[in-house]
Parts: structure tokens; sequence; C-alpha cells
């Protein structure tokens, strides 16, 4: 997988676009649970990508599965 054309694709998305997409990995991540033995760490993944952590700080995305069940409730 090119990580460097999925993260242009992401970038490119509009803001609504890119909200669907964290959500996404969120369920995916929830669902197979983090490889993170396997992943590059954050400064080898994106150095300097000022895009990369941008939900970072979002305290209504700590529980990810949570906030996804409670847009799936208000649709």
């Amino acid at each position: 997988m090119n990580m460097e054309k999925v993260l242009a694709d992401l970038a490119a998305l509009p803001p609504q676009a890119m909200e669907e997409a964290a959500d996404f990995i969120a369920f995916l991540r929830a669902r197979h649970g983090s490889a993170a033995s396997d992943a590059p760490a954050e400064s080898e993944a994106a150095p300097g990508d000022t895009f990369f952590g941008l939900w970072r700080d979002r305290a209504d995305l700590s529980d990810a599965s949570a906030w996804v069940d409670g847009l799936r409730r208000d649709t």
C-alpha cells in the first residue's frame, strides 16, 4: 500500500468526507484491533506533515465506537 498516495487522496477530500473517512478508520480499528507494532511511528509515517494527526485532540472521538454509534442513531 502506498501511504503517500492514501494521505494525498484523503487530503484532497472535502471536510465532511474527511470526517467520514476518519469514522471508517476508527470503525476498522475497533473491529480489527490496532496493529501498532506493525505501524511506523508518527515521526516516521509522515515527518513534517501537518495533516497527520488532524483529529488527535478531538475529545468527542476519544471513544470512536460510541461516537459512530451516536451518529447511526441520529440518522
